[in-house]
């Protein structure tokens, strides 16, 4: 499976926007899937890499930390600024999806800041650790390390948002505009999108057991997991100080090298 999708990235690069398009939507990333880092063009909130690039890139504070999670359990930890990492239970027997989600959260339909900038945006992706799409459970934990992406705040999440909804949404049957202004507009999208500064993350299974009984026999299921996250965050992210009980800690040592700062 992950040939497959290495191969089918280095035919997007190949050829063109079309197959970009095509692969922001059915394919990338994969799981341990790269990019050269490029920096955003002047005049665009920097991030730690964009929506194509590594996990490695510019100057960024590396926030790591270990945890464990049990099936149908929620696993939350302070990140900083406000967010928190979440791993969100899927239901009994079928595992997790990685989010970043505000601290405070006045609703559950209040945004999660991976979705929108971790393609594909239809069939499998990073983010889902779980059974979904006929992915066994011990498939599910051998996909390691997962890489993803996210927003740091609700603009961000707009903006990433609304490039997503012009590149890969179908238009409404009452947009007059000819095929060529609707396929220039996805393309813009498309483009804008793979350049969108973002913060990246990684998380890696360290240990794990599968279970093989309940709803989803044939797949098993993950009774836990032991993981560790790595999160590389802009300079200027007000991360959560570094706690060795909870095997938190926060490495600002890219910044002060390359010059960058962090908020006191």
């Amino acid at each position: 499976m992950w040939d497959f999708y290495t191969k089918a990235l280095a035919f997007v690069r190949f050829f063109g926007w079309i197959a970009a398009l095509f692969a922001l939507v059915f394919i990338m990333p994969s799981s341990g899937g790269s990019f050269p880092y490029s920096p955003p063009p002047q005049g665009v909130a920097t991030g730690c890499g964009t929506v194509i690039s590594s996990f490695e890139g510019g100057p960024c504070i590396l926030i790591s930390f270990r945890g464990k999670v049990s099936d149908n359990q929620t696993y939350e930890r302070r990140i900083g600024d406000g967010l928190l990492f979440h791993l969100a239970p899927n239901g009994a027997h079928f595992g997790w999806e990685i989010q970043v989600v505000p601290e405070q959260r006045e609703d559950t339909k209040q945004p999660e800041y991976v979705w929108v900038v971790t393609p594909p945006y239809h069939f499998w992706n990073p983010r889902y650790l779980d059974v979904s799409y006929g992915m066994s459970a011990s498939e599910a934990v051998r996909s390691s390390p997962r890489n993803f992406n996210f927003v740091l705040d609700e603009e961000q999440y707009k903006k990433a948002a609304h490039l997503v909804e012009l590149a890969v949404s179908s238009h409404s049957l009452s947009d007059k505009r000819s095929t060529e202004e609707l396929e220039e507009e996805s393309r813009d999208a498309g483009k804008a999108l793979f350049k969108f500064p973002v913060a990246k993350g990684r998380l890696l299974i360290l240990n794990s057991r599968i279970g093989t009984s309940g709803e989803n026999g044939k797949q098993g299921f993950i009774e836990w997991l032991e993981f560790r996250v790595d999160l590389r965050v802009p300079c200027d992210f007000s991360a959560t100080a570094t706690d060795a009980a909870a095997e938190i800690s926060v490495d600002h040592s890219k910044c002060s090298a390359e010059g960058g700062q962090k908020k006191q």
